[in-house]
């Protein structure tokens, strides 16, 4: 050290003594519980006990944490990166080692109360790892996935082991088992991550990012399976653990037992609990007591708590509400309050100074530049002999290369094992906080679509021509938009000359823990979303809406799609699902709702936010539908009568989506709205406020 505390101190409280497995510090076990001389309302220092310690010290890494990723958000780094140099920030190389840190935020005498509530925090972490994990996207996968995973695994994995003996750090007795979880870290993809960057850069829909999807899922469950091997195989000191066999075997029957017992226990209990209509808090303290005890039994097994955790995760019936009751209540506390414990122990066993005192310079650039360029290249190879466009293939092989808190639970734990040693361990992380740093910005400034957006003029309604087909994109955010769209839908009055094409899209909020992503929900070749069942019904019963509009109109054809996304950015998807369908007319519902006594409610800003937005960047015509309930359509009678209020860009539009040459009698309320230049390169809607609003009343 070169500041803080001496080593091999005389300090009665503790000693430390260091090495290159770190430091090993011994002290007074009355420590933790030390008395304090207290008269009357007055005591002795508060931080004295471990408790006012760890609340200290978990507002110190929130904190942190917060402030290194909001600095980060802007050029486009992953949570991942701001996880790790928030870590970093408290090494001994940079603020761990200074007296106030070691004194009075991060002392050694209650490291191990840290670690333990990080600890428990991974343990929960890892079991929603498994609890969102889709296996069934596994089933359905095509051969270039698996192709591509086991490519990028199987040579990683080897380079890896060779990287190791490259670096060995003048320590071969422990090479064998470090290479071993070295070689791991580096070659697997940490899925949550992944698919997090494409939601972000809108490639879930891509044929690029499903592939990237499902070879994830596969490199995932390859890496746990051989991570479980890795635990079996050393002991606690780094060396052979001859108990290996019995060690497998225990957890294969653990596997078994989670398979044939746990998932059909549970399935069976839930379905009399649904039935019931009694599923409460109670069932998820069940759940959340069981994966404790399903660490327990893995630790037990001989390998690491995690694992049990993990695998009780995946057991938990997919479409079951439960499953969302869980995430709802765990996944915010997780990820926001306690993982950041996690990220910060990480960061205080690395020593940036200590590795650069027995590693060469040049040695060590060089073997971070080929742990990122080893799975870029195999993908990219794997990939072209795959037919995949060039593009394409470089995207994803940076895609491949996403890390998680799933590669530094491997390197904690060939740590924990003194499988790796202090160095080794150092340059592992930052190896990793390399390849993440590159992997998002890339894909943001290369992979751009092919083709800008048509020109707003050239794919309107008032140049379609008169026998064409009409291509109309309807959006819905609740069920009681639907019944004003498809009225308006049928008065459109397709013909076989001039058929009408409907994309009916569900737009559902994506709220940070489910997979984003834009499914074909009547395909039965693509996988579900992992919605709950509340939201799956009311898709269910949206889709059957508009295919029954579909049987009673021949000339009339509907894909119904579900749009998980962020409000924020919902109004990119609806823009690029527009262009990728060729649509010339989109139907918004307008944000306010009609209330009992017939008036308009507050509404919801964030529709109006997607409806403002979308007007600002649609490829085409837009319409929003203001629907007071009163829509009547009689398709039986020969005078029909129809009465609507719209609000669209231009009249004209109106009178070319009607058709109106074919109607006997139309009561028709247009308003026109007039949009002010508030700036040279943008318009702005201006129907939301009053003071820029002229409305004309035309009929």
């Amino acid at each position: 050290m070169t500041s803080g505390l001496p080593l091999n101190t005389t300090n009665p409280i503790y000693t430390i003594d260091e090495s290159r497995f770190g430091k090993i510090v011994c002290y007074e076990q009355t420590l933790l519980f030390e008395k304090r001389e207290q008269k009357g309302w007055e005591s002795g220092s508060t931080l004295a006990s471990s408790l006012p310690f760890f609340i200290t010290q978990l507002f110190v890494a929130n904190l942190s944490y917060r402030i290194i990723y909001y600095l980060t958000r802007p050029l486009y780094l992953p949570p991942f990166v701001a996880q790790i140099l928030c870590g970093l920030l408290f090494s001994p190389s940079v603020l761990g080692n200074t007296r106030f840190i070691l004194e009075h935020v991060f002392p050694y005498r209650f490291t191990m109360v840290l670690e333990t509530f990080a600890n428990l925090a991974l343990v929960y972490n890892i079991f929603l790892l498994g609890l969102g994990m889709d296996l069934r996207m596994v089933r359905i996968t095509e051969i270039k996935p698996v192709v591509i995973a086991f490519a990028g695994l199987f040579v990683a994995l080897p380079v890896g082991a060779c990287l190791y003996y490259l670096h060995g750090n003048g320590h071969p007795e422990k090479i064998t088992s470090g290479c071993v979880f070295w070689s791991l870290a580096l070659a697997c993809t940490n899925f949550p991550d992944l698919a997090r960057v494409l939601a972000d850069l809108k490639l879930l829909r891509s044929d690029m990012g499903r592939t990237a999807m499902c070879a994830a899922i596969i490199t995932d469950l390859c890496t746990w399976v051989l991570l479980v091997f890795a635990f079996a195989s050393f002991n606690k000191a780094g060396s052979w653990n001859h108990m290996m066999p019995w060690v497998i075997l225990t957890t294969f029957i653990f596997v078994l037992l989670c398979i044939y017992v746990i998932r059909p226990g549970i399935t069976w209990i839930f379905a009399k609990t649904v039935k019931a209509g009694q599923v409460g808090d109670t069932h998820v303290w069940f759940i959340l007591g069981g994966v404790v005890l399903c660490g327990l039994m893995t630790d037990a097994c001989g390998v690491h708590s995690i694992t049990g955790a993990f695998l009780f995760g995946l057991s938990i019936p997919h479409d079951h509400i439960i499953r969302n009751m869980i995430e709802e209540k765990l996944h915010d506390f997780l990820s926001g309050i306690l993982m950041p414990l996690f990220y910060i122990i990480c960061g205080l066993r690395a020593d940036i100074g200590y590795m650069l005192k027995f590693t060469d310079k040049f040695m060590m650039v060089l073997v971070i530049c080929s742990c990122f360029l080893v799975k870029i290249v195999t993908t990219v190879v794997v990939s072209l002999f795959m037919q995949m466009p060039t593009r394409d293939a470089l995207a994803l092989g940076a895609l491949m290369n996403t890390k998680g808190t799933l590669s530094l639970v491997v390197l904690n734990a060939g740590r924990d094992t003194k499988a790796l040693d202090s160095p080794m361990y150092t340059h592992m992380t930052i190896a990793l906080l390399v390849m993440s740093l590159v992997v998002e910005p890339l894909l943001a400034v290369a992979y751009k679509p092919k083709k800008r957006l048509v020109h707003y003029k050239h794919r309107t309604v008032q140049k379609i021509k008169g026998e064409t087909e009409f291509r109309v994109l309807a959006c819905v955010h609740i069920l009681p938009n639907v019944s004003g769209v498809t009225n308006l839908l049928q008065v459109s009055n397709p013909t076989k000359q001039s058929p009408l094409n409907v994309f009916a899209i569900h737009l559902v909020e994506l709220t940070g823990r489910t997979t984003a992503s834009l499914l074909i929900m009547n395909d039965e070749n693509k996988p579900k979303a992992n919605f709950s069942d509340r939201v799956r019904a009311e898709s269910d019963q949206i889709a059957e809406s508009f295919e029954a509009m579909e049987v009673n109109n021949d000339a009339m054809t509907v894909q119904t799609i579900t749009a998980v996304s962020p409000y924020t950015t919902m109004h990119e998807d609806i823009c690029a699902l527009a262009e990728d369908k060729r649509v010339c007319f989109i139907i918004l519902p307008y944000h306010k709702h009609l209330t009992p006594d017939g008036r308009m409610g507050e509404g919801n800003s964030s529709h109006a936010d997607i409806n403002q937005n979308v007007l600002n960047h649609a490829p085409c015509s837009v319409g929003i539908l203001v629907d007071r309930g009163m829509a009547m359509v009689r398709s039986e009678s020969i005078d029909k009568t129809f009465n609507f209020d719209v609000i669209i860009d231009y009249y004209n539009v109106v009178f070319k989506y009607l058709r109106l040459e074919n109607f006997g009698q139309l009561t028709l309320k247009l308003l026109l709205i007039l949009i002010r230049r508030h700036t040279q390169s943008a318009h702005r809607a201006s129907f939301l406020t009053d003071d820029t609003v002229k409305v004309k009343d035309l009929f």
